[in-house]
């Protein structure tokens, strides 16, 4: 059988939606905001169906790392400031990224935010467990929604994206649903790859301060005997 996008998004939303609460108005009335700059690296061919084309690092930038202010409105408001991490961006299957906004990196800032809370919870009890990392230890995993939708607000109101539309709608109801309430309070381990992250991507802005690393998307280079090609940045 057959299903075109209209008829998978509902689909989608009966079976996610009651998890967590999806409050699109709650974080329209807010001021979220992004600063600083971002950098995606490919390191790995997928082999899978997932939709990602491979393992990707995140590289915080060292001068200006891409933050994230939960609402600049409110004095003393939550900063989120992801550190060097292994993600898959948006984890859209392959028929999906035909459709606009349902590419993996079609929101690239908001699934980097998302996708490091995860990945930094699993560290966060590890004695050298950065500050950074212990306060996703005071999250729960409404939070992470209610932080991916305030990001989506905040990437449309820099205009880097387009109003809310069926992607983004849709993306927020499936991550708001049981299997990303699993991963939340799986309680796995911290993995080695997450650690080697932090040091890869020292080393790639080492190289990059440089001006020997990838400087512009496509560009390749050989660190730490791992080939990194550089996919994209965001500047704020």
């Amino acid at each position: 059988m057959k299903f075109s996008l209209k008829t998978l998004i509902p689909i989608s939303i009966f079976l996610f939606a009651g998890c967590a609460e999806v409050d699109f108005d709650q974080a329209e009335a807010k001021k979220p905001k992004f600063f600083g700059k971002m950098a995606v690296f490919w390191v790995d061919q997928s082999t899978d169906s997932s939709g990602s084309g491979g393992r990707f690092i995140y590289v915080p930038d060292p001068a200006k790392p891409l933050t994230f202010i939960r609402d600049e409105s409110v004095e003393g408001a939550e900063i989120i400031v992801p550190g060097a991490f292994y993600t898959d961006g948006g984890s859209i299957p392959r028929q999906f990224q035909v459709f606009r906004g349902f590419s993996p990196w079609a929101y690239g800032p908001v699934y980097i935010v998302h996708d490091w809370l995860f990945a930094a919870r699993r560290c966060a009890e590890l004695p050298e467990a950065t500050d950074e990392q212990k306060k996703t230890l005071e999250l729960e995993f409404q939070d992470t929604v209610d932080i991916f939708l305030e990001s989506l607000v905040a990437l449309r109101r820099s205009r880097r994206i387009e109003q809310s539309d069926i992607a983004q709608r849709s993306i927020s109801y499936v991550i708001s649903g049981p299997p990303s309430r699993n991963l939340w309070n799986d309680g796995k381990e911290c993995s080695r790859a997450n650690l080697d992250a932090i040091e890869l991507g020292k080393s790639i802005n080492r190289l990059r301060s440089q001006k020997s690393g990838p400087r512009v998307a496509g560009d390749t280079a050989m660190v730490n005997q791992v080939e990194v090609q550089l996919v994209t940045e965001f500047s704020f």
